[in-house]
């Protein structure tokens, strides 16, 4: 299994309940085609650069997991049916990018530790 991360607009005529609804479908989606999830940010509602279904705002979230090709083919056609969610984007994750941020945090959590001390 190879790691992706996809980034979802959705409709800022949502309240919460719909939106954690929306990410709950996703997620459950994801786990129940044997995918890992490794984390889930709810970005919140945000002004677009540009209208997109004469709306000026959307709500996002992104979510990281772990899954085959096939589950993410499902998935993205499920939300190209879904009026609700304006966009979507999938990119999938190098193991070099990975490992270089695995690295950077590692650095990090050194120096923090030294600077404790």
């Amino acid at each position: 299994m190879r790691q992706y991360e996809t980034m979802v607009l959705l409709s800022p005529e949502l309240d919460e309940d719909a939106v954690e609804k929306k990410i709950q479908g996703v997620e459950n989606h994801l786990k129940e085609n044997g995918s890992e999830i490794i984390s889930v940010d709810r970005l919140g509602k945000k002004r677009l650069a540009y209208p997109i279904n004469k709306q000026r705002h959307g709500t996002y979230f992104v979510i990281v997991y772990k899954a085959e090709k096939e589950v993410i083919s499902e998935m993205e056609q499920g939300m190209r049916l879904d009026e609700e969610t304006f966009r979507y984007m999938t990119t999938r994750i190098e193991q070099s990018v990975l490992r270089k941020i695995q690295k950077t945090v590692e650095h990090q959590a050194a120096q923090a530790a030294r600077e404790e001390s």
